[in-house]
């Protein structure tokens, strides 16, 4: 049975969205995404922190110091397509809320377990968690703000998660320098999970999607969300129709939220959508495999060219700290060259300086090259993100985005990828690894480059008018 919607209040509601400008409500939405990724950055660089006095103190074999690397990174994988699915039906913020708490929570009790087995089963929820942390802000960011706004937004989001990679080795190099190592790494997990307190500013800041309420037919409550922006925005509700769609915004067609998962999967796998997230999961999925060894084993790294643990941490903060910079500059490139571009150059020189990082093994160019190569790859993730977000239209954005981040990123990059890092770096050796890795990472980002289109340059799709036109699918 048919569901009755209204079309013409649907498109006033989107004209009267798109007019509201961008100002203070906007910014505090950026910031309260940031603080909210804090707690990811805290919890994947402290585990590389601790990973190297858990072994010892625990007695890992390889295998096993794989396995609790991978273990938040497979929570992530499993629950990424249903967070995903749980977005599209019931709403961007319900889902990032939940997620927020439960990683948080589990982070912060991962420091209090008492065996390996429970520590892994810790770290796995926490990932659980942060499936919701990976996506969302990027499916807000990209539903709240113009096309031309978004990348900019985004590296200013992704500037905050990067404040948390830097404040873990940060934290463990006091924490290990002062406490003995089987106090200090649980120390290190309880204290990274306490920016929780951050969720206050989560529900207060950042309204549940207007572009997703009015593509789920909820109109009502889209337009108590408009109306307390315009409040903020200082903007009086009138005749919002007039040049708007020329200026980079779509008027979203009202699609009913309660659809079969077949239909949505119908759309998914549709033509050219197909093809096109495909190819992004090839790129996603060199990408996090680079950046989760770089960022998991980037200490081991350093301790395998005969740096001490304590030089290892240091290097680790001054690589680390080098992200920050490169998430603004990604994402400020990304709106004024494009997300493809930006995606194209971040590659290319991502891989010359993995390359000289293999080359030269003394401890200034390892540090040189290491810095370098998370500055290029930490640029062009956030805009690369952003890219695929914009890519799939608003009914099944985050369904789509977590089956190009979930699958290929996080499971065949973080979860396969990580967990036999160390078993083929033991058996091949660590250079021909890396070498291998290198070529990987400019072999998977080809698809990408030459059949996804870019998303800067068009404007918003609600994607349910799109998508009749592609896939000929008919609306229930």
């Amino acid at each position: 049975m048919r569901k009755s919607v209204d079309y013409e209040r649907s498109r006033l509601l989107s004209l009267r969205f798109n007019q509201i400008p961008i100002g203070k409500w906007r910014y505090m939405i950026i910031l309260a995404l940031g603080l909210c990724m804090t707690v990811e950055g805290l919890d994947i660089v402290s585990m590389s922190i601790v990973l190297p006095h858990l072994k010892a103190v625990m007695h890992l074999a390889p295998h096993e110091v794989g396995i609790l690397a991978a273990a938040s990174t497979l929570g992530i994988a499993i629950c990424a397509i249903p967070v995903g699915i749980l977005a599209d039906r019931f709403g961007r913020k319900t889902v990032l809320v939940w997620g927020f708490v439960i990683c948080s929570l589990f982070t912060l009790m991962s420091g209090l377990a008492p065996t390996y087995q429970v520590l892994v089963l810790f770290r796995f929820l926490s990932g659980a968690g942060m499936s919701a942390i990976f996506i969302m802000p990027y499916t807000i960011v990209s539903e709240l703000l113009p096309p031309e706004k978004r990348g900019s937004a985004i590296g200013m989001t992704d500037s905050l998660l990067g404040i948390g990679y830097l404040s873990a080795p940060l934290v463990g190099i006091i924490l290990f320098r002062n406490f003995e190592p089987d106090f200090a790494w649980r120390l290190d997990l309880v204290l990274s999970g306490l920016p929780i307190v951050f969720i206050y500013f989560l529900i207060k800041y950042v309204p549940e999607s207007p572009r997703w309420l009015i593509s789920a037919d909820k109109l009502d409550d889209a337009e108590k969300i408009i109306k307390h922006l315009e409040y903020r925005a200082g903007v009086v509700p009138g005749d919002a129709t007039k040049g708007l769609e020329d200026e980079g915004f779509a008027v979203f067609t009202p699609i009913p939220a309660k659809r079969s998962l077949a239909s949505v999967f119908k759309i998914i796998f549709s033509r050219p959508l197909i093809f096109q997230w495909l190819s992004l999961g090839c790129g996603a999925f060199g990408a996090f495999a680079l950046f989760y060894v770089a960022i998991g084993y980037l200490p081991i790294l350093f301790i395998n060219r005969g740096l001490t643990f304590s030089n290892s941490l240091v290097y680790t903060l001054v690589a680390t700290a080098f992200q920050i910079p490169g998430k603004l500059l990604g994402g400020f490139a990304s709106n004024r060259i494009g997300r493809r571009l930006t995606f194209i150059y971040g590659v290319v020189l991502a891989t010359l300086c993995l390359a000289m990082f293999i080359k030269f093994v003394d401890p200034v160019s390892t540090l040189v090259f290491a810095t370098l190569f998370l500055f290029f790859i930490a640029g062009y993730v956030p805009p690369y993100k952003l890219w695929y977000a914009e890519t799939f239209p608003t009914t099944v954005r985050t369904t789509g985005q977590t089956m190009v981040e979930g699958f290929f990123g996080r499971f065949l990059g973080g979860v396969v990828w990580i967990s036999i890092f160390p078993m083929i770096s033991n058996y091949f050796d660590q250079q021909n690894t890396l070498i291998f890795m290198m070529i990987m990472l400019a072999g998977t980002a080809i698809p990408a480059m030459l059949f996804v289109p870019e998303t800067n340059v068009r404007k918003a799709r609600d994607g349910a008018q799109a998508m009749r036109r592609s896939s000929k699918i008919e609306v229930p």
